[in-house]
């Protein structure tokens, strides 16, 4: 049916988006974690960068060879399916034709995080660093990390995967016992902010959507 061909063709863009994206989160997470530790990343990143990276370097090299062998991968495929199979190959290898311009928006994604945590660090007369340069890198580091494990959809909007790498970055920034009161309330205004934007966000697009189709 139709409904089930625009499903799996979006389906296959929704893929390819978020491989990108995460690809580019990795690049500015790696980025602003050395600029943070002087060139260095911390032991603990470690294990999850390199997953990351091989989880993308597989993603990529799947994408490559469904574009390469897409005649004898189709041939395998089931008569019944065949249909679905082009449209999620269509959406998926496809969706790379426009990489310019979804990296531009998956940046200003990413940027946006930063801002937010930035801005409520301010709110909240908090630095990271006597250096505006060096507090502000730090903060993009803290916000790439808790976007990074955003990344992964166990829980509705990252809950508590999020919450614990956002406390745990600022952490290792700043590992003073008097820092935990600070560290806090930022992560419980900036996930308030988060979750909040969310709920109103999505209840005003269901409210629009519902209106339209009614």
């Amino acid at each position: 049916s139709r409904s089930t061909l625009t499903f799996t063709k979006v389906g296959g863009t929704i893929i390819a988006e978020r491989i990108l994206d995460v690809a580019l989160l990795i690049v500015l997470l790696g980025a602003s974690a050395l600029a943070s530790f002087h060139g260095a990343i911390p032991p603990e990143l470690v294990p999850a960068t390199e997953v990351g990276l091989v989880v993308i370097l597989l993603a990529v090299a799947g994408i490559v060879v469904l574009a390469r062998l897409d005649t004898r991968i189709r041939r395998q495929v089931p008569i019944r399916l065949v249909r679905a199979y082009d449209n999620v190959r269509e959406g998926t290898v496809g969706a790379f034709g426009a990489y310019p311009w979804l990296v531009g928006l998956s940046l200003f994604t990413w940027l946006g995080e930063v801002g937010r945590l930035y801005f409520v660090t301010l709110a909240l007369g908090y630095s990271l660093s006597p250096n505006p340069l060096t507090n502000l890198v730090e903060v993009a580091f803290v916000a790439f990390a808790a976007a990074m494990l955003s990344a992964v959809p166990l829980t509705p909007g990252g809950l508590g995967f999020v919450d614990g790498g956002m406390v745990g970055a600022l952490t290792l920034l700043n590992p003073s016992p008097d820092a935990a009161s600070a560290i806090s309330s930022i992560w419980i205004l900036d996930r308030s902010i988060s979750f909040g934007s969310l709920i109103v966000g999505g209840l005003i697009v269901y409210v629009a959507s519902h209106r339209h189709h009614t």
